[in-house]
């Protein structure tokens, strides 16, 4: 069996790898989903350029359904990154655990 201190150090190198791979992924999802919500609010301008409002008026509906709608985006987008990365760190901490009793398994 390793010493505490390599298993400890073992365990960091571990949970760095994981916050690097999922710093990563944000950086691929994000390039993946913006365009879509631009799209979205591209479809959004458009729909209300159609309804010929005064120009006051149009800037108020279109700053407030785009906020509206990027508020929204966020939060669904950062709460499915934030289950993806608290599963794969679930499972580490896990595997650390099982370690600790004695058990032996690849980090």
């Amino acid at each position: 069996m390793l010493p505490t201190n390599t298993n400890d150090l073992l365990l960091r190198r571990n949970i760095l790898d994981w916050r690097d791979k999922h710093m990563m992924l944000i950086n691929t999802y994000f390039s993946k989903e913006l365009p879509k919500l631009y799209k979205s609010i591209n479809g959004n301008i458009d729909s209300l350029l159609q309804m010929n409002y005064a120009t006051k008026v149009f800037q108020k509906n279109i700053t407030l359904s785009t906020e509206r709608r990027y508020k929204q985006w966020v939060k669904i987008h950062t709460k499915i990154l934030i289950e993806k990365s608290q599963k794969d760190l679930s499972v580490l901490i896990t595997k650390a655990q099982k370690k600790q009793r004695g058990q032996v398994f690849d980090l």
